[in-house]
């Protein structure tokens, strides 16, 4: 177990979280006592009832944040309440694994990089059908990513040297709700050198109420924020761990089976019908690992009931990339040279802040 002196906040914003709050604190209590210089910051940042009040029993500093209803506020206000060495963010509906604070601190403390992020569990069987696909699926897309990740960073289970986040003003606000705004810091850092690495074993349970609505929307919503970031900031859209060359094929499969079974209907080809078959072979085979996945965390009728759900999704991301490119399109053509300025806020009783030496 790791032992330090280095001061941490481990910060929550918490918005509509009544249900969650307390099993994600239950958990990370359970796994400080090893940390006598960590606090636990909770930022009340609307709808959760009288927090404090429910809270007081606790060992936790509790803000009362709502000027703004947006993850990016709660987090930059948590982040400078007091001075801290190191910022760790977990999101109010996870619930972390033994051992996973440490897990992503300890790099940091080794100055083996400047930020962690952690994954979701596949730990799934109290989950319904929506919240196991969605678990799985981001479990699956941190997996596959290198320990070194480029222009990204994800806050439901992260950690960074707080000089650093300091350093490069926290996170931009003018994203609403959660919507993009750690993507966006991660472009940041990237673009500063500072290093950012995916840590094997930080796990969490993510115990957001997800229904196939619930997540075609999240989807449609995320996916027009990563297309508005990459182009915004100018990065290569691959550097999304979302978005892999394989990513893109099987989206492109996922569109053109379909288009290739309606024209066969229309021309009564059955050439065209094998065409169709061969590209859904193409797209199962991007999908595999993702797949195999789900065939040994819940077996094989899961397996094919996530089918129809995938198809649909990877349709919702492609109606993502024609509205991220018309925007473009449109954006470009506008009679102003005007850049998107980050809005973010100085933190100006944090001091003799020290920038760690940045990794090769």
């Amino acid at each position: 177990m790791l032992r330090t002196k280095t001061k941490i906040s481990i910060i929550l914003p918490v918005h509509n979280a009544t249900k969650t709050i307390m099993p994600c604190l239950d958990a990370i209590l359970a796994q400080i006592n090893d940390l006598p210089h960590a606090q636990i910051i909770v930022v009340d940042n609307g709808k959760n009832g009288n927090l404090k009040q429910k809270l007081a029993h606790l060992s936790v500093i509790v803000l009362e944040k709502t000027a703004m209803s947006s993850a990016a506020y709660a987090r930059n206000e948590g982040a400078k309440y007091q001075f801290a060495d190191i910022l760790v963010f977990v999101d109010s509906d996870v619930v972390l694994e033994k051992n996973c604070i440490q897990r992503l601190i300890e790099p940091i403390i080794n100055q083996d990089c400047h930020a962690t992020i952690g994954n979701y569990s596949t730990n799934v069987e109290q989950l319904n059908f929506a919240q196991k696909y969605k678990q799985l699926y981001i479990h699956n897309v941190y997996k596959r990513q290198k320990k070194l990740l480029k222009n990204y960073f994800w806050t439901a289970i992260s950690a960074i040297d707080a000089n650093i986040f300091h350093s490069v003003g926290g996170f931009d606000t003018s994203f609403p709700g959660a919507s993009g705004e750690d993507h966006e810091l991660g472009i940041r850092l990237t673009a500063k050198d500072y290093v950012v690495h995916r840590i094997d074993k930080a796990f969490g349970l993510h115990l957001h109420e997800y229904t196939i609505p619930k997540i075609i929307a999240n989807d449609l919503k995320k996916g027009i924020g990563v297309l508005k970031n990459a182009f915004d900031k100018k990065v290569a859209l691959t550097d999304h761990s979302h978005v892999s060359k394989l990513d893109i094929l099987a989206v492109f499969g996922a569109c053109l089976a379909p288009l290739l079974v309606i024209i066969s209907i229309v021309l009564n080809s059955i050439v065209l019908v094998g065409m169709a078959i061969a590209v859904l072979v193409l797209w199962a085979f991007c999908k595999s690992p993702l797949l195999q996945l789900f065939r040994q965390s819940q077996g094989l009728v899961f397996m094919f009931r996530t089918l129809p759900l995938m198809l649909v999704l990877e349709w919702v991301r492609a109606i993502c990339v024609i509205y991220g490119i018309v925007g473009k399109v449109l954006y470009s053509i506008r009679p102003t040279n005007a850049e998107k300025e980050i809005v973010t806020k100085p933190f100006p009783q944090i001091q003799e802040q020290k920038v760690l030496t940045k990794s090769e």
